[in-house]
């Protein structure tokens, strides 16, 4: 099949043309197309999303050399709400299951000014459930002790692995590594590594850019372009060499004001051009609208039977580039 970039390229650069446009505080409406206006769509870069920006400003880059920013993450992106982080703390001395447990239960518990239970999780992807010989465990618990818990009882082995050595670990055998615990798939283990990837452990890891995990709506994406059966199945070693081809082409088929992209925007944004098309040509439905549309759902849009993201939706997401990004970085994508 030919392949057929041109939509690709228009979302990338539409979405991000709409993210400059609010970020230089220009009134709305930001675009034309009507899907975007109406719909959320995640950012290209997942380090403009606001809860990696949060994630960023208060925990990466204020303890990047501390020795338990690995487990931070994890913790980071299984909660993955602000304001509950910002509650429990970064683990600075040590990972305290006991007291983050407690944390979490506290504000499950406490009612808010809106007379509901304060919230505790993300709702931009789904979390990890309590099941098996589990099943029944209150989330807090399963999520301290169990989920991030028995990672961090593994540290020794994460050490010996990828700090204790005397090379440079790579992103794929360090999500091989962590998708072996309960409650860390493809997605959730994926969701780490890329925040690993902004921080001493794999900054210089050599698979940046030929390594990627492509959920299923990349897939589609990427059958979409290629002009197959959108559900076709792929396997994650053709994912990835069509996405190295969409990153090389990048590099002519972008304006000057789109930063450069590495193979994790390659693959969100496939994600994302999937979900545009999918509404455009009247394959799929919105789950939500745009949050700052009239009568718009709190919630991330995503075509039905998407996989959760948090962009990513999850909230959402992107990576410090070089000069062209400035002072972006700085700014908060509003959705």
């Amino acid at each position: 099949m030919t392949l057929n970039a041109a939509p690709f390229w228009d979302w990338i650069t539409e979405r991000h043309n709409i993210y400059l446009k609010k970020a230089r505080g220009e009134p709305r409406p930001w675009t034309d197309d009507p899907v975007l206006r109406e719909f959320s769509f995640c950012n290209v870069f997942r380090e403009l999303d606001k809860v990696t920006v949060w994630v960023r400003e208060n925990w990466r880059e204020p303890f990047a050399e501390n020795e338990n920013l690995w487990i931070a993450m994890c913790l980071a992106r299984q909660i993955n709400w602000p304001d509950t982080l910002a509650e429990i703390g970064f683990p600075e001395k040590t990972y305290d299951a006991d007291a983050i447990q407690k944390a979490l239960e506290k504000r499950q518990a406490r009612i808010g000014p809106d007379g509901k239970p304060e919230k505790v999780y993300t709702g931009a992807y789904m979390i990890s459930a309590p099941a098996g010989e589990y099943k029944g465990m209150r989330k807090p618990e399963y999520t301290a002790q169990i989920v991030v818990g028995e990672v961090w009882r593994q540290r020794e082995q994460f050490y010996d692995l990828f700090v204790r050595r005397n090379e440079q670990p790579t992103m794929q055998a360090m999500h091989a590594w962590l998708k072996q615990f309960r409650g860390w798939g493809d997605f959730m283990a994926y969701e780490v590594i890329t925040d690993l990837r902004h921080t001493r452990y794999l900054k210089n890891a050599p698979d940046i850019n030929t390594w990627a995990v492509a959920g299923p709506g990349a897939i589609r994406g990427l059958n979409r372009l290629h002009g197959r059966d959108y559900k076709r199945m792929m396997s994650q070693e053709q994912a990835c060499a069509e996405m190295r081809e969409l990153l090389d082409m990048s590099k002519d088929n972008l304006p000057d004001f789109i930063p450069p992209l590495e193979l994790r925007e390659i693959e969100h944004s496939l994600c994302e051009t999937d979900k545009w098309l999918r509404v455009k040509q009247g394959q799929g439905r919105i789950r939500a609208k745009y949050a700052g549309m009239p009568g718009a759902a709190a919630k991330e849009a995503r075509p039905k039977g998407d996989a959760p993201k948090a962009r990513r939706g999850r909230p959402r997401k992107e990576r410090p580039v070089d000069a062209a990004q400035g002072s972006l970085l700085d700014v908060t994508e509003p959705r």
